[in-house]
């Protein structure tokens, strides 16, 4: 199980695993603020060149192409933050996000290390559940939590980072792994953690203290496995606990009981709890959504947002994709027009937001996989907030943070602009 001890103050936190002696990259210490590298669990468990400072490049180039190379042209007169890295005459490199130019042309981020504001960082943990379509983050106001999955233990465990602190704690462990069809997922109320896990024949509710403890079976519901245009998912809302299943969204209550299948539908991902309401996405681009506190309905009769599988709720408008990019919707009417909020030919496939700001990811071809982010005003311009050699599974806001975990289970922190 992975514990993190070491804090380094930059723009991005990054903790070191407290299993071994902490090194940093010299290469590192140039190019800006030092930062641990982290030190991976058990031979062939992490990846490779897991160091976090950059591991080629040519140095003292000032953030402009090196005048050396052989046939270049001269260096072009880049603005602060941008660089001339291919030797064209243009500056069309951010190397203030870029993991292939970090800081400088040529300062490449290791593998496991992400870039932001020109200095490269390590994760604060790297065995987060990838599974499926779980949520790897979620945040409170005082925290942000995830799993983690050891093969030592074949076990899961739940972590957590306080907003204002700085070591990952480590809440429970030796949560018991299903031996088929292993899926978890984790959802927080007021009061309390709780820990979908799925297996061969069904899904099993934990609850467990914010404040640390073992978790208990509350819930044990028998149902038919995930079909092809659904995938596990789970929250808590209104004194019940949500999950996807074979044959749509079941419910029971968190103090334990009887679940019931509380919306019948073949397809449901990406569940959100917010404001007593529970919306979910489909395949079909379409966002459906019920009061958390509705009878059943097995008669598919439920409202739905014209939408995408990629989807935010804020505290009154609801924020999906578009052929144009991101749109906002009200969620008061069903019949409203959704707006163009902010332009993006990206891939997009990850939105957040707290309000003020929407933050998403984006998959692209080629090794750099960005996050942006951009003020929540109809035209605003999307700038890069940080960049991954690795796709981007999950994001949430928490405090001024942004919390960010890659598909290779790396989690991360980025400070919100």
């Amino acid at each position: 199980m992975s514990r993190f001890t070491t804090l380094v103050a930059c723009s991005l936190v990054a903790l070191a695993v407290a299993c071994g002696s902490t090194a940093c990259s010299a290469d590192a210490a140039s190019s800006g603020p030092v930062v641990a590298e982290p030190i991976v669990p058990g031979a062939g468990e992490g990846v490779g060149d897991a160091g976090n400072g950059p591991d080629t490049g040519r140095p003292g180039d000032g953030g402009r192409n090196d005048p050396s190379l052989s046939d270049a042209p001269a260096p072009a007169a880049c603005a602060t933050g941008t660089a001339d890295c291919d030797g064209n005459g243009s500056c069309e490199t951010d190397i203030a996000t870029s993991v292939d130019h970090c800081g400088s042309c040529g300062a490449k981020c290791g593998a496991t290390s992400v870039c932001v504001k020109a200095a490269c960082a390590a994760p604060a943990d790297h065995d987060a559940v990838t599974h499926f379509d779980s949520r790897m983050l979620v945040s409170d106001a005082l925290k942000t939590y995830w799993i983690t999955y050891s093969q030592a233990d074949d076990a899961y465990a739940v972590h957590a980072l306080s907003h204002d602190g700085s070591a990952v704690l480590t809440l429970a462990t030796n949560i018991p792994k299903p031996t088929t069809f292993n899926d978890a997922a984790l959802a927080v109320s007021d009061t309390d953690l709780f820990l979908a896990v799925y297996g061969a024949t069904g899904v099993t509710v934990h609850r467990a203290p914010k404040t640390g403890g073992a978790f208990t079976a509350i819930v044990q519901a028998t149902q038919p496995q995930l079909g092809g245009n659904q995938r596990g998912s789970f929250v808590v809302s209104s004194g019940y606990a949500f999950w996807t299943g074979g044959e749509g969204v079941y419910r029971a209550p968190v103090t334990g009981g009887t679940s019931q299948l509380w919306t019948k539908t073949g397809c449901a991902e990406h569940l959100t709890a917010a404001s007593g309401m529970i919306y979910w996405s489909c395949l079909d681009g379409k966002i459906a959504y019920r009061s958390a506190t509705s009878a059943p309905d097995l008669a598919l009769a439920f409202p739905r947002y014209v939408g995408s599988e990629a989807y935010a709720v804020g505290a009154t408008e609801l924020y999906d994709l578009s052929f144009s990019g991101i749109q906002a919707q009200s969620l008061a009417v069903t019949s409203n027009v959704p707006q163009l909020r902010v332009s993006t030919t990206s891939l997009v496939s990850l939105i957040e937001t707290d309000g003020a700001k929407l933050y998403w990811s984006a998959s692209q071809t080629g090794a750099e996989q960005p996050v942006f982010v951009a003020p929540n005003v109809a035209g605003a311009t999307p700038s890069v907030l940080s960049s991954a050699h690795e796709p981007w599974k999950d994001i949430a806001v928490g405090g001024s943070w942004l919390y960010v975990a890659t598909y290779g289970g790396y989690v991360y922190r980025v400070a919100k602009p």
